[in-house]
């Protein structure tokens, strides 16, 4: 239930991230709640991350320059069954992406391991 009020709430702004490169089947969906920075992540369009990687979840600033800031690792991806994943408060963004990195995250996005990605 709490899942479908996410989905289902208008004041949620709803950002498609398509697949890239490394994962081009890849797909996932940001349900951000600009007013109350809540973000959430639908992970369902990503495969199990291998032994030892984790996704994290980033969001970006576009101009001047690029600019990345962690919003969370989706931890447990295995045993979440629904794979909708809360992560921390997102103030701005321009777009959001997922890179595969080694778990517990890492400091800047692995570009090569970026999965999917999508604009604001």
């Amino acid at each position: 239930e709490k899942n479908l009020s996410i989905v289902r709430d208008i004041k949620n702004t709803g950002v498609t991230l398509g697949g890239q490169a490394v994962s081009p089947a890849s797909f996932a969906k940001v349900y951000w709640n600009k007013q109350t920075k809540t973000t959430y992540i639908d992970a369902a369009g990503l495969p199990d991350p291998p032994k030892g990687m984790v996704y994290q979840v980033w969001s970006l600033k576009l101009s001047p320059v690029l600019t990345p800031t962690s919003i969370g690792l989706l931890d447990d991806f295995e045993g979440n069954k629904q794979k909708i994943f809360a992560v921390s408060q997102t103030d701005s963004a321009e777009a959001f992406g997922i890179t595969l990195e080694p778990a517990g995250g890492s400091p800047t996005p692995t570009m090569e391991q970026l999965y999917t990605l999508g604009k604001v």
